[in-house]
């Protein structure tokens, strides 16, 4: 087995266990205690042929940071230690050891195959059940060419951010903004995930803002666990896609019905909580909770009125939204 070993920059921050580092407590800066330093790192999952996943190290003190080096098999996964991510190139679970000064923890990382034929996918539904999709892609196309920026945010995902039908007052909402929005009903993130390309990768958003993954638990009938690893490689791959663009996801709203499904949701909306904490690419926005069911216009949907619990919820998350030139 080869083993290589890479030299990293500064770590950053978010939540998983902690390993132990060396015997020696490390002073905190300011010569107070001696609280020793941890580190500790998730495990990743990457895909075949996917884009590549970033992982996040994780110091009990980001102020003590210290450079880290990574041990892994170089035959099994690539890893940038620049971007902190990992390429799957062979299916299994392969260990990395990330080793600093006075710290080591180990991580494994999971290279999958992707089970599902995206684009088939794709396929099956506009058969199926959606045939004006690829003319509703079409119109987002020529919007874009006509309107879009690199300072535009665009509003994507399933039909909660759709403006033909649901969140009709939209473009009145963001006047004199620059913003479109794309949503298109009934789709869920395996749709997304394709439109990656087919929709997205010409376009250069500042901000891409999504409500998505409804339909994977409700209708595509995903478990939790299925749920959250595909909002998880939709989210690597479009950040694949468009690497300067901001993501913003708003937790999945739960309906009114089918208790089973709603504890899914949750469990869905606890992990992709965590995942997100960390990645500087992509903010949580946490929502679920505030919209309630006297809300829901239809058991799924909010009432047009309760928008402006994304729209309040998006400022409140630091969004920049420019103007619109004139």
């Amino acid at each position: 087995m080869k083993k290589r070993i890479w030299a990293a920059g500064f770590a950053a921050v978010m939540l998983l266990s902690l390993a132990g580092c060396g015997e020696t407590p490390v002073p905190p800066p300011d010569g107070g205690g001696t609280e020793k330093l941890t580190l500790g790192i998730a495990d990743v999952t990457a895909w075949l042929g996917c884009a590549a996943s970033d992982f996040v190290p994780v110091w009990s003190d980001e102020s003590r940071a210290e450079e880290l080096t990574y041990s892994f098999d170089e035959s099994k996964i690539s890893l940038s230690p620049e971007t902190r991510t990992v390429t799957a190139l062979e299916a299994g679970k392969w260990q990395v050891t990330a080793t600093s000064a006075s710290c080591t923890a180990e991580f494994y990382v999971d290279c999958k195959e992707i089970e599902m034929d995206i684009a088939e996918k794709w396929r099956s539904d506009v058969e199926g059940w959606h045939p004006d999709w690829p003319s509703r892609i079409e119109g987002f196309k020529k919007l874009w060419t006509a309107n879009g920026t690199e300072n535009t945010t665009l509003f994507a995902g399933d039909s909660f951010f759709d403006a033909s039908g649901f969140w009709t007052d939209f473009y009145r909402t963001y006047t004199g903004k620059d913003a479109l929005c794309f949503g298109i009903g009934s789709t869920h993130s395996y749709n997304w995930e394709y439109l990656a390309d087919a929709l997205l990768k010409d376009m250069t958003p500042r901000n891409l803002v999504m409500h998505i993954g409804t339909n994977n638990v409700y209708d595509q009938g995903d478990t939790a666990e299925m749920a959250t690893e595909a909002l998880q490689r939709m989210f690597t791959v479009l950040h694949g896609r468009l690497p300067d663009t901001r993501i913003w996801w708003f937790t999945i709203t739960q309906r009114s019905y089918d208790e089973m499904r709603q504890f899914e949701v949750s469990r869905v909306n606890e992990a992709m909580i965590e995942w997100c904490k960390g990645r500087s690419w992509i903010t949580c926005i946490d929502t679920s909770p505030k919209i309630t069911y006297d809300m829901l216009k239809d058991s799924i949907h909010p009432k047009l009125e309760y928008y402006s619990v994304f729209v309040e919820a998006l400022e409140e998350a630091g969004i920049e939204i420019a103007s619109q030139e004139i």
